[in-house]
């Protein structure tokens, strides 16, 4: 979108075009990764998803709702540079309310950031109205949510620890050895977990349920392979979803 003139951009908005908004944030992914993951990965799946439908993408949201020790590793870690709930939510809001004036009627909003799901879910309510409601198709989803089973057994090993934990870990690692490689230093990478793992929140987090690499679980089992058959996995069931529920 952000290589297009308004012209053309009216053109794609009359026409029907699926605008892809994504929505990362600015994180610690351990020492072997950079702080864009949760933004270069959902861009790399949209950017393909784009080229499987009558899609444009949007310039994406770079900074997400504040990392939890539990599924990002907290705030302590220098560089994860996080906004309130408000702050993400009013930008959801506003950015919605500006693609809906613009004419476009059908989106997709892929989440590249663990914590910041109920919060786009919101916004995307909020920026709806009953003027418009009826008219408008919404699908948004965290692309991890769409790797099947049977790709999950092929890239785990029955190893799975959820996703919660796999923060920059196997399957982010091995995507961005795919898609940036040129800034995933391996040679850093490492294997780490939580001394605890708990099913609840405790504020301030005791320093047991972090880990000092940053890293969750298991990166050096990444591979460029395993990239590739999530990419592609991701990629796949997302067009699905959106000849499915959205065109």
């Amino acid at each position: 979108m952000d290589r297009m003139s308004w012209k053309d951009l009216e053109k794609a908005a009359s026409g029907g075009y699926v605008l892809t908004l994504v929505v990362g944030s600015t994180e610690q992914h351990g020492p072997h990764l950079p702080l864009g993951v949760d933004v270069f990965i959902p861009m790399g799946i949209a950017e393909r998803v784009a080229k499987n439908i009558k899609g444009i993408v949007a310039p994406p949201i770079t900074y997400g709702y504040y990392s939890q020790p539990r599924s990002g590793g907290g705030q302590t870690f220098i560089g994860t540079t996080s906004v309130s709930s408000s702050c993400l939510l009013s930008l959801i809001t506003d950015i919605m309310t500006e693609f809906l004036r613009h004419g476009f009627r059908k989106f997709l909003i892929i989440n590249g950031h663990f914590e910041n799901m109920p919060i786009i879910s919101e916004g995307v309510e909020k920026a709806l109205d009953p003027t418009n409601r009826s008219h408008v198709k919404v699908l948004i989803l965290n692309y991890w949510d769409l790797i099947t089973e049977d790709v999950i057994e092929k890239v785990f090993h029955k190893d799975f620890p959820g996703w919660d934990v796999e923060h920059a870990s196997i399957a982010e690692t091995s995507m961005m050895m795919l898609l940036r490689p040129d800034i995933v230093q391996m040679d850093k990478a490492t294997d780490d977990m939580a001394q605890r793992r708990l099913r609840y929140d405790v504020i301030p987090p005791p320093k047991e349920i972090l880990t000092k690499s940053g890293v969750l679980w298991k990166a050096t089992l990444a591979s460029r392979e395993k990239g590739q058959l999530l990419l592609d996995t991701a990629v796949r069931e997302i067009v699905a979803a959106v000849k499915r529920d959205l065109l």
